[in-house]
């Protein structure tokens, strides 16, 4: 055998080694999470988290990326500008429809409990009136199931509206320039339409207790590649909830300035929300009431988007939350 053959052979082995080794040893690198976070107060728990340093405390390599609408944050989870989103259950299906693009729900970090809302004008008084009317929603979100359930509640169905694709932050001008005659919207853009014109609420979320659930959902990679990340992420959470339970006027002046709006609309909005800390996660994992949830979000995009077929890539990972010590 020449040395040319043998410096081969001996390359050949050094590669098929490493190549075993990694296969048999992952990397314990993680990836640093990008998550695209929306205007919401259910959310503002990681605006705290983030400028009081806690993501940094429990080793948490993250950026939050401020994205306009639930809408907005799909399109850039689709195009895999970020890899984790704050969303709704109707996002992750949606993306998981439209793109195929999988994800994981790590945590539920409320449920809406009124916060989500169709705001009229002043002479539409009641669903029922909205019949013949033209109604702005964002499209393939969460703004699709809202209307789709005010409307079967009432015995009305999608075609008796006329739906307008509108995104959050032109609900307003689009209402006061006469293109819409409601709004399905949420805090802080329901405060711009409610201080900019004469508007009924004549639905919430209230109406549907436990359907509207807001969640954290990661990329497949960030959950395979990113445990302890996400451990520190729940833990840095959960710091920041304490601490709204301790001293909430400065976790409210946090949030109110991250989303523009006043102290008194942030108390306001936060009605609307029931934020869940991590035993009360714990305790809801331990249900099928995500799933149920799900299906149901499912059911209704089908309608949405007429088609029977919903891939199967929305995963409810409950690992990370059960088995946090």
């Amino acid at each position: 055998m020449s040395w040319k053959t043998r410096s081969l052979a001996v390359i050949m082995t050094i590669i098929l080694c490493y190549a075993f080794v990694s296969y048999q040893f992952p990397s314990n690198k993680s990836t640093k999470i990008r998550l695209g976070i929306n205007p919401w107060p259910g959310y503002e728990l990681l605006v705290v988290a983030e400028q009081l340093g806690y993501f940094e405390e429990f080793g948490v390599d993250i950026e939050l990326v401020d994205i306009g609408s639930l809408a907005d944050i799909r399109r850039a989870f689709d195009r895999k500008q970020i890899n984790a989103m704050t969303c709704t259950l109707s996002e992750v299906v949606q993306t998981g429809l439209l793109a195929e693009r999988p994800s994981h729900i790590i945590m539920v970090s409320d449920f809406s409990i009124g916060g989500d809302v169709i705001l009229a004008k002043e002479e539409i008084k009641s669903v029922k009136d909205l019949k013949g009317k033209r109604v702005g929603i964002e499209a393939a979100s969460l703004g699709g199931y809202i209307i789709y359930r005010a409307l079967e509640l009432n015995n009305l169905n999608i075609n008796d509206v006329e739906l307008v694709s509108v995104d959050q932050p032109y609900g307003a001008s689009f209402m006061k320039e006469g293109k819409i005659d409601a709004q399905v919207t949420y805090s802080p853009y329901d405060q711009e339409i409610m201080n900019t014109l004469k508007v009924n609420e004549i639905f919430s979320s209230m109406e549907i207790p436990g359907e509207v659930v807001d969640i954290i959902a990661v990329s497949p990679e960030i959950a395979k590649n990113s445990p302890k990340s996400i451990k520190g992420f729940l833990r840095a959470w959960e710091k920041a909830y304490n601490l709204m339970q301790r001293d909430p006027d400065t976790v409210h002046a946090i949030m109110a300035q991250h989303l523009g709006i006043q102290i008194d609309e942030l108390r306001d909005a936060l009605k609307g929300v029931k934020i869940l800390n991590l035993q009360m996660q714990k305790d809801l994992f331990k249900t099928d009431t995500i799933e149920k949830a799900l299906e149901r979000v499912e059911e209704i995009a089908r309608i949405e988007q007429n088609t029977n077929y919903i891939p199967k890539t929305v995963v409810i990972d409950k690992s990370f939350i059960l088995n946090l010590e």
